[in-house]
C-alpha cells in the first residue's frame, strides 16, 4: 500500500530502494516509487484529460 512505499523510514528498515523500487526481505514483490518528476507529469496528465 502507498503509506508504505511513501514512507523512506520503513523502507530502509524493510526493504532496499534501487531506482524507486523496493525489495523486501523474504519478498518477491517490488514496490515502485513514483519521482518527483513522474508525479508531476501524472498531474499534468489528468489535468489535460479532464476536460
Amino acid at each position: 500500500h502507498l503509506g508504505y512505499a511513501l514512507d523512506p523510514a520503513h523502507n530502509q528498515d524493510h526493504g532496499q530502494r534501487r531506482n524507486g523500487e523496493i525489495q523486501a526481505p523474504g519478498s518477491h514483490r517490488i514496490l515502485v516509487i513514483a519521482t518527483q518528476e513522474e508525479r508531476v507529469i501524472a498531474e499534468d496528465t489528468l489535468a489535460l484529460t479532464q476536460h
